[in-house]
């Protein structure tokens, strides 16, 4: 796609891979379909920039990256593997939700209404 439309390193690149990166996560979504895998990361030297980028799209929703080089590999696996802290997080909100019979209470210092059970509820069902 970086060749076939031209794009030069910079904003403007970033901004049109980030726009198809939305237009994949939205079609995911309303299609049903398993959240997608972001492009290898060419720079293997900045390992800073490529955490920075992960954390990125892994908050857009992404489920992974791919690569050809091993030692981004470690860094993919700490990035991408939070979901197994989110699930435990999920799973817990869910348990005292029971506890609170859906009246809102604290958790970790936030408050926990409907909108954060949903959200537990949306990370337990996207788990696969």
């Amino acid at each position: 796609m970086i060749l076939d439309l031209g794009l030069k390193d910079g904003y403007g690149k970033d901004f049109v891979l980030n726009y198809a990166r939305v237009q994949m996560i939205l079609s995911s979504r309303i299609y049903n379909l398993l959240p997608p895998i972001n492009r290898v990361f060419p720079n293997t030297k900045d390992e800073s920039k490529f955490k920075t980028h992960l954390e990125f799209v892994y908050s857009m929703g992404f489920s992974g990256a791919l690569t050809f080089y091993p030692n981004q590999l470690s860094i993919i696996n700490e990035i991408f593997s939070q979901g197994d802290k989110e699930s435990e997080w999920a799973k817990e909100v869910l348990r005292l939700s029971k506890l609170h019979k859906g009246e809102p209470f604290s958790f970790e210092g936030n408050r926990v209404d409907i909108s954060t059970i949903k959200k537990a509820q949306g990370i337990l069902k996207t788990q696969y």
